[in-house]
């Protein structure tokens, strides 16, 4: 199934007097599901925050089992933590799986591509042979060898470099590239990358790029020139993904579904929210200073009366002028003293936003949401001390994720 196919549901059942934003607004598509997942992660800091923090809780010192010497394992783990950055490479695999509900990987190493002759075995480094050899999807790589001077259908032959063994390349394939074929009632899955999301490509293979040829699997290069999809091995792919009740997996075909959707009327009050902050802030932060000319009072002038000779020239776009080359003379040099020929009235309209502006509110449904997630208080500000509370907390979190923690170290 695409990531974009719907859930087969029409419409809702929901009476119309409970009927809220966020019902209407529910999604309809695994897509949608992913566009407000990419939003709440872009957008919103705190919740990003508290997901990448509980993510990390679990990525502790790794464990390094087997019959070797002690030393050894310490130095096999040295270089995978330092050289492969595992745990970090690990953590960002998680932040995914949490924010999306997937996250579909592999594991690549970094190979040296040589061509191998048919007829005189000869090999010979791609780098050193442009310009003698081109694409055929049904052919492969073919072209003249330099040492038996024929044409052939050159073998591929990828050499794992020697100094890069321990560093883990790790490449994290988009959800919009992947298409699951499911059997629920085996639990089975069967995994497909759609390339032509990669326009560029095709562009690529059309140009003959060789750096195209020297980096890209065989099978890959089929499959781009084809404009078909690409059949995943069983172990071609590490598909992490959070898991739900059936009733809701039944029309997710194979897919996983992000946590925070429990909390999804609440995600649309956090955004709600932030709309609502953010026109305050922009309408009512920042002052409106207004200079107007005294009135008939100030001036001692009697009603029916004109202005006396200081006022009557300065009324209507002369008064304008002048109080905007106050305002400017003052913003060159606030020190400066200004003189004016009568009192002004000033007036200060808005400003108002540290009263209007709810972050309390905003803050409660933040971690209304971190809390759904079962994300305690004490992870996402890192506040952890002892105590019965505190260590209940976390007893509950660790429970609640234990089968991320299991996924985390079927990736390992």
């Amino acid at each position: 199934m695409p990531f974009d196919d719907s859930f087969n549901r029409k419409g809702s059942t929901i009476s119309e007097a409970f009927r809220t934003l966020a019902r209407d607004n529910y999604p309809r598509t695994l897509k949608e599901v992913f566009d407000w997942a990419r939003d709440l992660c872009m957008t919103n800091d705190t919740y990003t925050h508290g997901v990448q923090t509980a993510v990390r809780y679990f990525m502790t010192d790794l464990e390094v089992m087997g019959e070797e010497s002690y030393k050894s394992r310490s130095a096999l783990k040295d270089q995978l933590s330092q050289n492969g950055r595992l745990l970090s490479i690990l953590a960002d695999v998680g932040d995914e799986a949490v924010f999306f509900g997937n996250s579909f990987t592999s594991a690549v190493p970094r190979v040296r591509r040589h061509l191998a002759c048919p007829r005189c075995g000869a090999s010979h480094r791609i780098e050193k042979m442009r310009g003698l050899y081109s694409f055929d999807p049904e052919k492969g790589l073919h072209g003249k060898c330099p040492a038996c001077d024929t044409v052939q259908n050159f073998a591929v032959r990828d050499h794992r470099v020697p100094d890069d063994d321990l560093v883990l390349h790790v490449i994290h394939w988009p959800m919009e590239a992947i298409s699951i074929k499911y059997n629920p009632t085996s639990d089975h899955r069967e995994y497909m990358l759609d390339l032509s999301i990669w326009r560029d490509l095709k562009t690529k293979l059309e140009n003959k790029d060789p750096f195209l040829y020297e980096t890209t699997p065989v099978e890959i290069l089929k499959s781009i020139a084809l404009r078909g999809k690409m059949k995943f091995t069983e172990n071609g792919l590490f598909h992490m993904r959070s898991e739900t009740v059936s009733e809701i997996s039944k029309d997710l075909n194979g897919w996983g579904y992000p946590r925070f959707m429990n909390a999804f009327s609440t995600v649309v009050m956090v955004m709600l929210l932030e709309k609502y902050n953010e026109v305050l802030l922009s309408d009512y932060k920042v002052p409106m200073r207004i200079f107007s000319p005294p009135d008939a009072a100030r001036q001692n002038v009697a009603p029916g009366m004109s202005p006396g000779p200081l006022t009557g020239n300065l009324t209507g776009e002369a008064f304008q002028e002048a109080i905007k080359r106050l305002v400017e003379a003052h913003r060159r040099n606030p020190a400066q003293h200004h003189t004016f020929p009568y009192p002004l009235n000033y007036q200060i309209a808005g400003g108002e936003a540290g009263q209007l502006v709810s972050v309390e509110l905003l803050e409660y449904y933040e971690n209304r949401i971190l809390k759904n997630m079962s994300i305690p208080y004490e992870v996402f500000t890192g506040s952890i001390h002892d105590g019965v509370m505190h260590a209940a907390a976390l007893k509950l979190f660790e429970r609640f994720w234990g089968g991320f923690l299991k996924d985390c170290n079927r990736w390992l």
